[in-house]
């Protein structure tokens, strides 16, 4: 197979991943991207979210969003179709943003290392995983590295406005955007006149853009960068999510990423040695440490920095004549291993229970409080049909009567052995269940709906 027929199969494995990658890797990609969309064409009839509350979210995602949602409405899709859809459109940009990169990246490198960026970046499975994601990660990324392209050919216009688009997308790109953009003043030693015109003027537009549409998403003037940055980082709302350790990147990118997180650490140790004039590291280098420094970490926020940091670890392989070793191949057989996990792996796997109550169009389901005293839920209301109402009933799992919903095994076992109990859906075949060993299912979420007495 040539190259041309390596980027179908590419493409096709790219199209097959959206298909088969149901629902999200982080709720992100639902409760901002795709429900600030619906709320504002009136599909969701209320959106309960802190980020709307505060206005920290940028609308430059979800106003992208709207017409396919509009049009998809008009097709009269289901919302699990429209999911799909969205999850294409953001798979094939990013294919799209990919290849432009690569075909202008590639000239920099021999021929064998631009070939192996070439089967890196089209068939690593961390690429393939996040390409499909409806989140604000993968559409800055695509962004930036068109970006990137750009101010590879030293093209200072269309540079600053992709660079500014990926900051409206997502904010934290501003510490990837402020570098490049210093890199042409300080390195390229651009004269101030031809970077205030080319660079800053050309940012200022896109960031004015981003201002109205943050304004009209929110009905009132709003700008969300500097509500991000209050909330954030001056109010130190980041957090509350969660605090990490300085390690946490480290320990997830070696269990989460091998082998691309050895290559990109390998890039920018090389580059920091040898590059550190060079545009890919001063581009990586400030978000890398800064993500570092902020207390709450989670690996999807380095995403927008991976394909550069592929980049620069395939061009030290390659300056080192290292691309044909035996451990550099078995680490190409490691991410071969693993790549059809990511293919057909579902990202969300509750979203098949939401499906199925859509389809059956159920108009109440009954919850009990589990063993932490709580009543499961189903928050999403995206994916559910209106009119369907979750009914807090206070009776025991061996008395409550009609249909029944348990988001844990204990509960579910409960419902499993009464005798006029019938098992409707479970998010597990059931046939699993006999090999209990090391009692893994009283560890195990299993959403499961119940038909209990007469239906």
């Amino acid at each position: 197979m040539n190259e041309v027929q390596y980027r179908r199969l590419s493409l096709f494995l790219t199209i097959t991943a959206a298909f088969f990658s149901v629902g999200f890797l982080h709720p992100d990609e639902q409760y901002y991207a795709i429900d600030f969309s619906a709320f504002k064409l009136g599909m969701l009839s209320e959106l309960k979210s802190w980020e709307y509350d505060t206005q920290l979210r940028p609308w430059s995602l979800p106003f992208i969003f709207m017409p396919f949602l509009k049009l998809f409405d008009l097709l009269k899709m289901d919302p699990f179709q429209m999911s799909f859809a969205l999850r294409l459109i953001s798979a094939l940009f990013s294919f799209m943003a990919l290849n432009v990169f690569i075909k202008q990246a590639r000239k920099g490198f021999s021929q064998i290392g631009g070939t192996a960026l070439f089967y890196a970046l089209h068939f690593g499975f961390i690429f393939k995983l996040m390409m499909v994601r409806t989140n604000s990660e993968n559409w800055a990324t695509g962004l930036f590295l068109i970006a990137f392209t750009y101010a590879l050919r030293k093209n200072l216009v269309w540079t600053s406005f992709f660079a500014g688009l990926s900051f409206l997308v997502r904010h934290q790109l501003g510490l990837m955007v402020l570098p490049l953009g210093l890199y042409f003043l300080i390195v390229e030693r651009t004269k101030i006149k031809q970077w205030v015109l080319q660079f800053c003027f050309p940012m200022v537009i896109v960031i004015g853009a981003g201002f109205l549409i943050d304004s009209w998403g929110y009905g009132e003037l709003s700008f969300s960068p500097w509500n991000y940055l209050y909330q954030n980082i001056i109010l130190g709302k980041v957090n509350t999510f969660g605090e990490h350790p300085l390690y946490y990147y480290l320990y997830k990118g070696v269990s989460k990423t091998l082998p691309w997180f050895l290559l990109m650490i390998l890039g920018w140790i090389y580059y920091g040695l040898h590059k550190r004039r060079d545009l890919a590291f001063w581009s990586v280098t400030l978000f890398i440490i800064t993500h570092h420094l902020i207390a709450h970490k989670e690996l999807r926020f380095l995403y927008p920095v991976a394909p550069l940091l592929v980049y620069m670890g395939i061009k030290c392989l390659d300056e080192k004549g290292l691309l044909q070793k035996r451990w550099v191949k078995a680490l190409w057989g490691l991410n071969i291993v693993i790549l059809p996990f990511v293919l057909f792996k579902p990202a969300y796997t509750p979203l098949k229970f939401y499906k199925f109550i859509y389809n059956q169009d159920f108009k109440e389901i009954n919850v009990v409080k589990d063993a932490h005293n709580r009543y499961p839920s189903l928050e999403m209301n995206f994916y559910k049909r209106k009119g369907l109402k979750l009914i807090q009933k206070d009776e025991s799992l061996e008395q409550i009567q009609g249909l029944v919903f348990t988001t844990k095994y204990q509960e579910f076992k409960v419902l499993k052995n009464r005798e006029n109990c019938t098992i409707l859906y479970t998010s597990y075949p059931q046939w699993l269940f006999r090999f209990n060993y090391f009692n893994w299912l009283k560890r195990s979420n299993i959403w499961a709906l119940s038909q209990c007495g007469p239906i």
